[in-house]
This record gives C-alpha cells, sequence and structure tokens, in this order.
C-alpha cells in the first residue's frame, strides 16, 4: 500500500551511484528506493516520476533513469535537486510501436560501448544508438519476451516467453545478429522450428 494507491508491478530497476536503487512498474511509475544496506531496516520508497507509458525496462547511467516505455525510451531529469522529476526528455522514439495489445517492449540494458537494448515482440531485440536517433531490430521471432540481459564481455541474452506460437517455452537465447528465433514462420501452415 502507498499514499497515491498506486499498483506497483515491477518493470525494471537499476542502481545509482549511492546505492539507492531506481524501480518502474507496469503502471507508469519511478520510484527510488532509498536505505538499502545489510540490514533493510529503514527502506523508504519515493515515488519521482508517474505518468509514463507501460514502463517496463529501467537503466540508470551517470545517475540519469532511462525508461522503456511501450512507445519510447525516456530519460528523467530533476533540475531542480528537489528529488521529484520534473523534466521527461524523450531519449529515443526511433522505432515503431505495435499497435498490439499483447505487444510489450521490456527490459533495458547498456553495454560499454553506449548502446542500449530491449526487447518487443513485435521488434525483436532493438539496439538503440548512444545517441538515441537510431534503432535497429538486431534478431526477430520472439514472441513477448521476458527480459533481456547484457553480460560483462556484451553478450546479449533474452530470455523467451513461457507459451505461444512456435517458441520454446521458457528458453534462454545468447542473441546475435541476425538471429531468428521461429515465432511467426510458417510452411504449409506448420511452425518451422528456429536454429539452436
Amino acid at each position: 500500500h502507498n499514499e497515491f494507491g498506486s499498483l506497483i508491478f515491477i518493470g525494471g530497476h537499476d542502481f545509482f551511484s549511492n546505492g539507492d536503487a531506481a524501480v518502474c512498474t507496469m503502471m507508469g511509475d519511478v520510484w527510488r528506493v532509498s536505505g538499502l544496506d545489510e540490514t533493510l531496516e529503514e527502506v523508504t520508497w519515493t515515488r519521482i516520476a508517474t505518468g509514463l507509458n507501460q514502463a517496463l525496462g529501467l537503466a540508470i547511467h551517470e545517475d540519469l533513469v532511462y525508461v522503456t516505455c511501450r512507445d519510447r525510451i525516456v530519460r528523467l531529469h530533476d533540475h531542480n535537486s528537489d528529488g521529484e522529476i520534473d523534466y521527461y526528455e524523450i531519449f529515443s522514439d526511433a522505432f515503431e510501436v505495435s499497435s498490439g495489445s499483447h505487444d510489450f517492449s521490456t527490459g533495458l540494458q547498456r553495454d560499454e560501448n553506449g548502446y542500449f537494448y530491449f526487447v518487443s515482440g513485435e521488434l525483436g531485440v532493438v539496439r538503440v544508438s548512444p545517441d538515441g536517433q537510431t534503432a535497429t531490430a538486431m534478431a526477430d521471432g520472439l514472441r513477448n519476451t521476458n527480459g533481456i540481459g547484457v553480460t560483462p564481455n556484451d553478450s546479449i541474452v533474452v530470455t523467451s516467453t513461457n507459451q505461444g506460437d512456435w517458441t520454446p517455452a521458457s528458453a534462454i537465447f545468447e542473441v546475435e545478429e541476425g538471429d531468428f528465433y521461429g515465432r511467426g514462420a510458417e510452411e504449409d501452415g506448420e511452425p518451422i522450428a528456429p536454429a539452436m
């Protein structure tokens, strides 16, 4: 329960340089979580942003919060340092938005070269340039995945959906440029299995 009556369906999280966390929710809020020490005795949640469209991924770079929304990546600014976001900057809207009600843009990760990554059932694995101006689908054929990660050596890893068209349930894929994972491919009405 919180003072706003806001549901907390967590979509993503990351950490500020001081150890506080930022958490985004499906309902469009971003919360700052403080007091994350070994005792967890005085943890506080402060809503710092609201009104985002299906916030399902979050990354922090240089203590600025980036949030994957259904239709864009938003960079959040607190210009007057009062602990509440006062400027929602469109960092990137260089990608198509699906009209499908069950097609979500999930996750947000950043590699060592500054590229951002998220995943969408419609677009696949999307790489966004460090300046947010371009977005490229690097792999597709996935149905609403459950997450994306970037390893320390910049390998991209996605988890597949737990059900649906021909895609292995709960699979984990290491993504390579141009990969196809099976969703939407049919031959004579039968699904074509992806290469593994």
